[in-house]
């Protein structure tokens, strides 16, 4: 007589964990807390690419066929440090059933430097991306541990100066800052993509000063965010394009969008974890992913009156035309 269905449901689910030697993806479930999510994360908050790259981390997980992972959300008691030793007792708690441990993926400027310290001793693999100059990552390292994996997504100085020179045509573009970082990384990041910066207005003198060809609201070294609507109106009153490193702003009035490939990023964070977990020395190293992405908005374009050469327009990943309140996800 042919094997009943749910026969064959144990049956498949027991060759996979001996072939795969990991648990095959459990499905659905309410997110975290659910008895599906295995594995956390932990996102800086409201920031729109931390979320792209949480989504780059569970669609590695899917491919690898591991169990689920969820974010990680603070109750309405508990602090960081609380969320941190609730997570830590959840580990704890699956190697006295004999499971296996649950990694936790700490994505952008999630935790700070002394609640990382705290997770020396458990998985977990961080996840951020950021500039470099010459291959050496702007702001603060993260510490090596025994159990921790390090991926960053990285945008070298020098391809940011070239796409601003493809845009605006000249050797040496003269830019307005309006992003944030250390006053001393600002300096080494502009010299190091041959950005000019112009001084800064004097106060109720708006007709005056040098002349722009861009206006740059990006971020160094882990810094939050410049105001965003400071950055535009001076975009638009300058008649330059707004150059922006967030993806939430793509379609809120930035003309260039600058981003890592997220997706990218997460599946290789994802697949670092896999190798730490069956005990690959390797992947204890600090990965780099250099993936960037170039993103035009032709409305905001359109708006301010701003021509995109064609050159530039070629080599873009992405153009939009739509409203304004249209954000991607």
């Amino acid at each position: 007589m042919p094997a009943s269905l749910p026969g064959l449901r144990v049956r498949l689910f027991v060759l996979l964990a001996l072939v795969g030697g990991v648990a095959p993806l459990a499905t659905g479930g309410d997110g975290a807390g659910s008895p599906d999510c295995v594995h956390g994360a932990v996102l800086e908050p409201g920031d729109a690419g931390a979320h792209a790259l949480y989504e780059g981390i569970r669609l590695g997980l899917e491919r690898a066929r591991w169990q689920r992972v969820c974010e990680e959300v603070p109750r309405p008691d508990e602090d960081r440090a609380a969320l941190l030793g609730r997570w830590r007792e959840r580990v704890q708690a699956a190697v006295a059933r004999g499971d296996a441990e649950p990694w936790l993926f700490v994505v952008g400027d999630a935790l700070p430097a002394e609640d990382l310290a705290a997770l020396e001793t458990l998985p977990h693999v961080v996840a951020r991306t950021g500039y470099a100059i010459a291959g050496e990552p702007l702001g603060a390292p993260v510490p090596s541990a025994p159990r921790r994996g390090v991926v960053r997504g990285i945008a070298e100085a020098a391809w940011v100066g070239e796409r601003l020179r493809a845009w605006c045509g000249r050797e040496r573009p003269r830019v307005l800052w309006r992003g944030s970082g250390a006053e001393a990384t600002v300096k080494r990041f502009l010299a190091a993509a041959e950005l000019d910066v112009v001084p800064e207005r004097p106060p109720g003198r708006e007709g005056e000063g040098v002349a722009f060809d861009a206006v740059l609201h990006l971020r160094l070294d882990g810094a939050p965010r410049a105001p965003f609507d400071l950055a535009l109106a001076a975009a638009r009153a300058g008649g330059a394009p707004l150059v922006s490193d967030d993806r939430g702003r793509f379609g809120d009035g930035a003309a260039l969008v600058l981003v890592p490939d997220h997706d990218l990023i997460g599946r290789v964070t994802a697949d670092v974890a896999r190798r730490l977990a069956i005990g690959e020395d390797d992947a204890r190293r600090e990965r780099h992913v250099s993936a960037m992405r170039t993103w035009i908005d032709l409305e905001a374009c359109d708006r301010q009156g701003l021509d995109v050469p064609w050159g530039l327009l070629a080599s873009t990943d992405r153009l939009r035309r739509g409203r304004p309140s249209e954000r991607p996800r």
